[in-house]
């Protein structure tokens, strides 16, 4: 995997972006924030059709984790971007991967039904992929989901 954003202690870090503000997000985000005390990963944009949602996931899930001690004293995470409304998902994917803060791989713990759309989106965009389970309504769906990573050379998780 390739880092392209260096933090303040000269590691160079690896951007995430949400698609969706489900209660698993939530869960799963305190967990990638724990982790980004002692390693590169950074909660860099989150995607929602309501703009309030998405303010209120940043505050609850990555801005307070470093209040509440959660993260690295003095970590210099900085507030994620904001995608908001009906093409939300669509403006993180299609967001350009050389801007600041970076968008290296996207979480979507979005309804199975839709992974497929997002998936391949998100691989056309040059992102890696981690999906919520189940990862697709068949195995059929699944298989070119694998096909499209491998022609993209992105990681599905």
């Amino acid at each position: 995997l390739k880092y392209t954003h260096q933090n303040h202690k000269g590691m160079e870090t690896f951007g995430i972006g949400i698609l969706g503000c489900a209660r698993i997000a939530k869960k799963n985000c305190r967990a990638v924030k724990k982790l980004s005390s002692s390693s590169c990963l950074q909660i860099t944009a989150v995607a929602s059709r309501s703009k309030e949602k998405a303010v209120d996931f940043v505050n609850e899930v990555v801005l307070r984790a470093l209040d509440d001690g959660d993260g690295d004293d003095g970590a210099q995470q900085q507030t994620p971007r904001i995608f908001a409304g009906e093409n939300a998902y669509d403006q993180l994917l299609n967001s350009v991967t050389t801007t600041t803060p970076l968008i290296n791989a996207v979480y979507i713990p979005l309804p199975t039904m839709l992974h497929e759309r997002y998936v391949a989106k998100a691989l056309r965009s040059g992102k890696h992929v981690l999906l919520e389970k189940p990862v697709a309504p068949s195995s059929k769906s699944y298989r070119e989901m694998l096909h499209a990573a491998s022609q993209n050379g992105k990681f599905l998780m």
